[in-house]
């Protein structure tokens, strides 16, 4: 029996394509050393370079070419070529275009020579290494914590509490968007695979992310499979989703809620932080005065009182009985329980190495005024919205630029952050450093306010990164016609022969409102891979 499945697990682990499995590992870690070993480990053992490039049946898409080519036209048009670091600055965003090409050729090439069964093997292998390495990094906060659930625990100065999902990274090690970005591409393979362990396994790692942006996404998709695409067996794996969420915000970590509905009312007044809303001590509702309770908080309060009561009374009751048989009562200790007025109990200020450059960089330029003015009102709308409006007006009053935009890393972009020399995105030389005005006007100032003050106002939701504001503030309005025809347009032409991919497109396609995703040479890639192989079998079906 044990030579069986020893055999069984041999032959399993033979019939994986290793050269795509160590790839995607090695691609998706968030040092950029690690992505260049990744391209030169697969070129080395697959060198070939027909590429299959045309107009009318390109082979891949032409999106990715389509981006150099007007960044290079901006670079002539306006200029550009007369500063030099501005020309180092050119040829990391075009290298990293480049990159996502060569990543989108091997994998539709894994696609082209294997046989499905063997990529879906080697996708079940990823995600589980992925599911594996999330749990494990939980695993270490429990056991640093002593907490059982580290996501109620206030402890080490809050630096887990509601951010616990902030660590949990996956194999990426990137930020836990990522993570829940990638496991969401999971829950909707596996449900229209119907692996159930294995869709219950990505789901909790998404939950455990605390990416709220990219749950509400997943949650959307799967409504609208359930109510257009599903069958009966299907329709029960969603609900079961649904309920793992709503079971995960009310036990597991009952203040993300809060904090969602504290966001969206926006704890803000006259720019500044309401540190009473922001820094607030969670405490026992009986311990609170009337006068900060709502009516729903004093039917609670009278509740709990009166259930405290009853358990009381009925202690009184089995003690006396105890007594009236002449056995001593056990002797109950009572549990106990941390002073959360204590200092380790308090987030305290953020004084990391990140903010201190950030407000030295403000010093240094003397943008105090420029940053405060920034952040005027705009808490009442997330940054992300805010950046947009910026872009927005920078082209209605630049209409020149409209075509083609103001060219690669001036406006928006994770190269345009990279380029600053503060860490933002990257190392980057300081000698080299290259700092559009536009974007240190605009978006850079924009950063500046929400992540130069406390971590209260970090989140995805202020950052100003966007795949669609990138396209139009540095490629114009051309930069965004290749997107919707040369890149969604490549794989919406196979829309009949996709299955998982149908729901996988929609969320990719709202997930770039989220960050800069082509240059992040992390998701996209799993993406193509995934729409590649279910257009794949779309075509043998």
């Amino acid at each position: 029996m044990y030579e069986r499945i020893a055999l069984s697990v041999k032959n399993f682990f033979r019939s994986l394509d290793w050269q795509l499995l160590l790839f995607l590992v090695l691609f998706l870690d968030v040092k950029i050393i690690c992505k260049l070993i990744a391209i030169l480990f697969i070129y080395s053992f697959r060198p070939g370079t027909r590429f299959g490039l045309s107009i009318r049946a390109s082979r891949l898409p032409l999106f990715y070419f389509g981006m150099i080519g007007i960044a290079l036209l901006d670079w002539l048009l306006y200029g550009l070529y007369a500063d030099i670091n501005y020309n180092i600055t050119l040829i990391c965003g075009v290298l990293i275009w480049l990159c996502c090409f060569l990543a989108i050729h091997q994998v539709k090439l894994s696609v082209e020579r294997a046989e499905p069964a063997v990529l879906h093997r080697t996708l079940l292998v990823f995600f589980t290494i992925n599911a594996a390495i999330s749990f494990i990094a939980l695993a270490r906060i429990m056991i640093e914590t002593g907490a059982l659930n580290p996501y109620t625990y206030q402890g080490h100065f809050q630096q887990y509490f509601l951010g616990t999902g902030d660590y949990i990274r996956g194999l990426s090690f990137d930020t836990s968007n990522t993570n829940a970005f990638i496991n969401a591409f999971g829950v909707l393979y596996f449900l229209y695979r119907k692996q159930v362990t294995m869709l219950l396994v990505c789901m909790s790692v998404l939950l455990l992310t605390g990416s709220n942006a990219t749950t509400m996404l997943l949650l959307v998709a799967l409504a609208w499979l359930f109510f257009f695409k599903s069958d009966r067996e299907r329709k029960s794996l969603i609900i079961v989703c649904c309920f793992m969420t709503v079971l995960f915000l009310v036990k597991v970590s009952p203040q993300n809620d809060k904090y969602v509905a504290r966001t969206a009312k926006q704890t803000l007044k006259e720019g500044k932080v309401d540190d009473s809303v922001v820094n607030r001590i969670v405490a026992r509702i009986t311990d609170m005065p009337d006068s900060e309770l709502d009516p729903e908080q004093k039917k609670l309060k009278i509740a709990t009182q009166y259930l405290d009561s009853v358990s009381y009374l009925f202690w009184l009751y089995k003690d006396s009985i105890y007594r009236l048989r002449g056995i001593l009562s056990p002797v109950i200790h009572p549990m106990l329980q941390p002073n959360i007025n204590r200092p380790e109990y308090q987030s305290r200020e953020d004084t990391g190495f990140m903010r201190q450059r950030l407000v030295q960089f403000i010093r240094d330029r003397d943008m105090a005024k420029q940053v405060s003015a920034a952040g005027e009102g705009c808490c009442r709308i997330p940054g992300k919205l805010i950046a947009l409006m910026q872009t927005e007006k920078f082209m209605t009053a630049h209409p020149a630029k409209l075509l083609t935009g103001n060219g690669l890393g001036r406006f928006s972009s994770k190269q345009a952050f990279r380029s600053t020399g503060l860490g933002i995105a990257g190392k980057y030389p300081a000698g080299l450093r290259y700092i559009a005005r536009d974007f240190l006007d605009q978006h850079l100032t924009l950063y500046l306010f929400y992540f130069a003050h406390g971590q209260e106002l970090r989140s995805m939701l202020n950052s100003p990164d966007n795949v669609y504001d990138q396209l139009l503030a540095e490629y114009g309005l051309t930069g965004l016609i290749f997107f919707v025809f040369l890149y969604l347009g490549y794989f919406a032409r196979h829309i009949r022969k996709l299955s998982y991919g149908i729901p996988l497109l929609l969320m990719m396609s709202a997930g770039f409102l989220t960050g800069y995703w082509f240059e992040q040479l992390s998701i996209v890639v799993l993406f193509e891979f995934m729409l590649f192989l279910d257009i794949k079998e779309g075509d043998g079906s």
